[in-house]
């Protein structure tokens, strides 16, 4: 028989790894936010991954509808504006038709910018917010 010689490893280390960057999921859990709009507070819920794929398909349609009028499409006012509510009431159920008819567009843009960074987990900027204000009336 051929003597084999055992090759014995280190024993393992029982430390922890050191790890350059530890990401804490449960830290980046989606919570709700909220917006004003005419003195009272709505709130924007949570984001789970159907809801995201809603989202996405709304938005899709969204894109479509305003790239087929920037090719000369008609388009009805009502047809937008069901587009944009369709989008903002996935996550805010409580916003109705009427209160996307009554918002000026900076408005629509700033709910619908909200909507968009909440979805995706962005930070929620408010100084971009004002920087855009303070652009508008021209400070």
């Amino acid at each position: 028989m051929e003597n084999r010689a055992l090759k014995i490893n280190p024993a393992r280390s029982n430390a922890a790894p050191d790890y350059s960057v530890v990401l804490d999921l449960d830290e980046i859990i989606s919570k709700p936010v909220a917006f004003k709009f005419r003195g009272k507070s709505y709130v924007v819920e949570p984001v789970s991954t159907e809801t995201f794929l809603k989202l996405a398909e709304v938005l899709n349609k969204i894109q479509s509808l305003v790239s087929s009028i920037a090719q000369g499409a008609k388009a009805h006012d009502e047809d937008v504006y069901l587009a944009y509510y369709e989008y903002i009431k996935v996550l805010c159920p409580e916003f109705t038709l009427e209160m996307l008819k009554k918002m000026q567009l900076p408005q629509v843009h700033g709910l619908i910018n909200l909507i968009i960074k909440h979805a995706t987990g962005q930070p929620m900027n408010m100084d971009e917010f004002i920087e855009k204000k303070k652009m508008r009336l021209g400070n």
